[in-house]
């Protein structure tokens, strides 16, 4: 029975990946960054085995080792944040600007490096992106700091790819516009309909290696 270690999955994407993994059969251990009796009780119902851990806090991804009982078939970070509503870098401050790089973008690939011992050779590296990190695609202004971040992501993720991940597929990936708490009401798919193509996009993409950045529907983004 394969094994997946979803790391941000109290709700939205990381919530609806977790039940998605659960149908397909697969051992989920799920986290989330604080204790939530409501939340551990979705994430228990559903059948994974759920942890504390923060992507800021190196120490709780360390705790999660001695929960592995063997290597992982998939790491999925989902972790990350929208930061200041206003989005400027000339409004924020040094902290709110650490916050939203160190969340969606240090943090993920540093969770990755602590825990690359503990995935199977033949095992892949997911880190939640968006396409709004794309430079490429980014045709309007906005969101500054949330695209910056998503886009610092994607170049530390395929650095992570080239060095410590030793060959193994590592993928970053762009959910597509989803109704979450992020999102909103007025967003494209929802939560379940993103995890399902998600997952389906990582069963076709296992074992290939490398490094690639695709969407939810298995399309890949240009940078």
């Amino acid at each position: 029975m394969p094994n997946a270690l979803i790391i941000g999955a109290s709700r939205g994407i990381g919530l609806a990946l977790t039940v998605e993994y659960l149908k397909r059969g697969w051992d989920v251990i799920a986290t989330e960054r604080q204790r939530s009796r409501d939340r551990s009780r979705d994430l228990h119902t559903h059948g994974a085995t759920v942890l504390t851990a923060d992507v800021i806090d190196p120490a709780t991804i360390h705790a999660i080792i001695p929960h592995l009982t063997r290597p992982l078939d998939l790491l999925f970070v989902v972790a990350g944040i929208w930061g200041p509503r206003h989005q400027s870098p000339a409004l924020a401050s040094a902290a709110e600007i650490a916050s939203i790089f160190h969340t969606n973008a240090a943090g993920p690939v540093a969770a990755a490096e602590i825990l690359a011992p503990h995935v199977a050779h033949d095992g892949t590296f997911a880190f939640m992106t968006s396409g709004m990190g794309s430079i490429t695609r980014t045709d309007r202004g906005g969101a500054t700091l949330y695209r910056g971040s998503k886009a610092a992501l994607n170049i530390m993720a395929k650095a992570f790819a080239l060095g410590d991940a030793g060959g193994r597929t590592v993928r970053v990936l762009d959910p597509g516009w989803v109704k979450t708490e992020m999102g909103g009401p007025g967003a494209a798919i929802d939560a379940e309909t993103s995890a399902k193509g998600l997952a389906d996009t990582l069963e076709r993409e296992a074992g290939k290696g490398g490094f690639d950045y695709v969407n939810w529907r298995g399309e890949r983004v240009p940078v």
